[in-house]
């Protein structure tokens, strides 16, 4: 690795310099839009901390903040979770086996846990230690320690959250965060599994009651809700990309046959967790008008398959929509930028010195 590609870029924003005393948020959303792949680990967890507002735009009081927050998770997590990374767990496992509270939540965090594999996989291996795994179990089992960690968290979440509970999906929005603060540890936790943790939970805690995911979550009341936001993604389909969107129209392809996961799921089904971490680089870049950046990165993904959809045949613009298969990322988020920028214009500044003196010179002639 060169040494251009270890150079750290948000890390320096994250500190006061002689002419700034507040964190750099701005430049590092900017940043951060077009991705921060090829960057230290760091600066990605550093990045999303900061755009996901649990870091302080004053950095001084982020040691504070930090020990409080790890507090506060851990103290909300149940006394009978403690000890949960420690547990060995087969895949299958019956209600009634869990000594908890809530058997009913873990059973339904546990299932949905051990089906995230495709991206726990991508997680350093730490299996539960002096345990010895079922044959059908043994792939999961080398990620032990991490699935109790997740498992923990969501059972937490959701049983502080009462209103909001759990929702089969939120087990793909969590990993992510979990994985890259875990890259970070040694660094910025000093090596601590129990901050990695408490802040993981935090991040999911801040995507999911401070934008708008959670209303793309099925329920009675929400689905006019979810309706009427997709419907918001095809208007803006049409207006960027009017002849693929002819295409699906023509077709009565529903949003929701094709594109509903990827918004609530934030993309987590359709890339591996190397290319997802670059998109949700730039969805947190855009954190306070998340769900709506979701749909622009929506069309940078209908663009890239494009060639693909086809006129009349539903069978082949289906499955280009549902099957993916986007390796350039950097393209896909290229598009999504520049339909934002186009769409988010913002009138130009005023200048005082600058246009008085254009006065002045004017007057001169």
């Amino acid at each position: 690795m060169n040494t251009k590609e270890v150079e750290f870029k948000i890390m320096p924003l994250m500190h006061s310099s002689f002419d700034r005393e507040l964190i750099a948020i701005d430049e590092i959303r900017q940043i951060s839009s077009h991705s921060l792949d090829g960057l230290p680990p760091e600066d990605r967890a550093y990045a999303w901390l900061a755009m996901l507002g649990i870091y302080p735009m004053n950095p001084s009081l982020w040691p504070e903040t930090k020990k409080n927050l790890v507090a506060e998770y851990w103290s909300l997590v149940p006394d009978e979770l403690k000890d949960w990374h420690t547990k060995h767990m087969p895949n299958q496992m019956c209600a009634d086996n869990f000594n908890l509270q809530n058997k009913s939540l873990m059973t339904i965090v546990h299932g949905d846990i051990v089906r995230t594999g495709r991206t726990i996989f991508f997680f350093p291996p730490e299996p539960i230690p002096n345990a010895t795994p079922n044959p059908e179990d043994e792939n999961i089992f080398q990620f032990g320690v991490h699935a109790r960690r997740l498992e923990r968290i969501l059972y937490t979440f959701s049983s502080f959250h009462r209103g909001l509970g759990y929702m089969q999906g939120f087990n793909e929005l969590l990993p992510p965060f979990y994985y890259v603060l875990l890259h970070a540890k040694e660094t910025l936790f000093d090596n601590s599994m129990e901050t990695v943790e408490a802040l993981s939970f935090h991040c999911l805690q801040e995507l999911l009651t401070k934008t708008e995911i959670c209303d793309l979550y099925t329920t009675t009341d929400h689905s006019s809700i979810i309706l009427h936001k997709l419907n918001d993604f095809v208007n803006l389909m049409k207006k960027h990309l009017p002849n693929e969107a002819s295409i699906i129209e023509g077709l009565n392809l529903h949003p929701l046959l094709y594109c509903y996961r990827w918004f609530n799921l934030m993309f987590s089904q359709e890339h591996d967790l190397p290319s997802l971490l670059a998109i949700w680089d730039a969805l947190f870049a855009h954190f306070d008008q998340l769900v709506l950046f979701i749909y622009y990165v929506g069309i940078g993904h209908v663009k890239s398959v494009s060639s693909r959809l086809v006129r009349g045949d539903y069978g082949t613009t289906i499955s280009a929509l549902q099957n993916l298969e986007i390796t350039d990322i950097k393209s896909v988020l290229e598009f999504a930028n520049q339909c934002w920028t186009a769409d988010h214009k913002t009138a130009k500044k005023f200048d005082f010195k600058k246009d008085i003196e254009k006065f002045f010179n004017f007057s001169k002639k």
